[in-house]
């Protein structure tokens, strides 16, 4: 596959996942969330990244993730993380 048609299926699917799913502002409170949960759990390294999304979860009310890393969220009580199989996309 050529890396225009690359090009375009990415725009595809990007498209696609903006129409299903909701895409969340960054409250002021994000920081604050992110922080407490980092020092909580003790986190350190990539795991940064995914203590980042639970916390914009936490400020804006969102109780459930749809991940394919169910493993990396479950230190964090209260976050629900559903996986899916995203093979095709």
């Amino acid at each position: 596959m050529d890396s225009v048609l690359q090009s375009r299926k990415v725009v595809e699917t990007v498209e696609d996942i903006l129409r299903t799913f909701r895409c969340l502002d960054e409250p002021p409170s994000i920081v604050d969330v992110w922080f407490e949960l980092a020092r909580r759990h003790q986190v350190i390294g990539k795991s940064c990244h995914d203590t980042r999304l639970v916390a914009l979860m936490r400020a804006s009310g969102v109780s459930q993730l749809i991940t394919i890393n169910v493993a990396d969220f479950k230190r964090f009580r209260g976050c629900g993380g559903l996986s899916g199989d995203f093979s095709s996309c």
